[in-house]
């Protein structure tokens, strides 16, 4: 099941599905059947990565989801706020511990 996923994921990745589509348009291309095909296929497969990666795009996709649901105001940390800076330390040295254990 987990190889599944993995496989379905890289399916639908932009890049992957890109090469997909310039592989097969070349692959048809050499074969000299359906030639329109082949070229819309090649020019498919070179600008959806291209249009996919760009932070333009993404920007425009997102720019409805980030207005219905605003994002998370982000906590700083104050001089009054100190202890939550001592805590996180102190996770990070039992985490360390831990790890030490586990080597013997």
């Amino acid at each position: 099941m987990f190889w599944i996923k993995k496989t379905v994921g890289h399916l639908i990745s932009p890049m992957y599905f890109g090469m997909g589509l310039l592989l097969i348009g070349l692959f048809l291309h050499t074969r000299k059947k359906f030639p329109k095909l082949s070229c819309g296929l090649i020019c498919a497969g070179v600008l959806f990565p291209l249009l996919a990666f760009n932070a333009g795009i993404s920007d425009l996709l997102n720019r409805r989801l980030e207005f219905q649901y605003p994002a998370m105001p982000v906590k700083r940390i104050d001089h009054d706020n100190v202890h939550a800076l001592a805590s996180a330390v102190a996770v990070v040295e039992l985490a360390r511990q831990i790890a030490q254990r586990a080597h013997y």
